[in-house]
């Protein structure tokens, strides 16, 4: 990497990963790769997953989003 700490790291939701990199990279923002929050939330949202209203909601908050209030604006407003 150039001796240059990640600005940003992707990873899954393990959470060993999780504290190694809050440990050694500790101004990184941390964010969830979204190919699993995808999966995730399809293999947990049942019906909602035929609205496609809701999918165009799910896919607009998910992309874009530096810090958890734009997130919470953008569901409040949108919903």
């Amino acid at each position: 990497m150039g001796n240059q700490l990640p600005n940003i790291t992707i990873i899954d939701q393990d959470h060993a990963i999780s504290k190694a990199i809050g440990e050694f990279f500790p101004d990184s923002c941390h964010k969830l790769c979204f190919w699993h929050i995808s999966r995730n939330a399809h293999s947990h949202l049942g019906n909602l997953n035929e609205n496609v209203d809701f999918h165009a909601l799910f896919h607009k908050c998910m992309q874009g989003y530096e810090f958890e209030i734009e997130f919470e604006k953008t569901w409040e407003n949108d919903k």
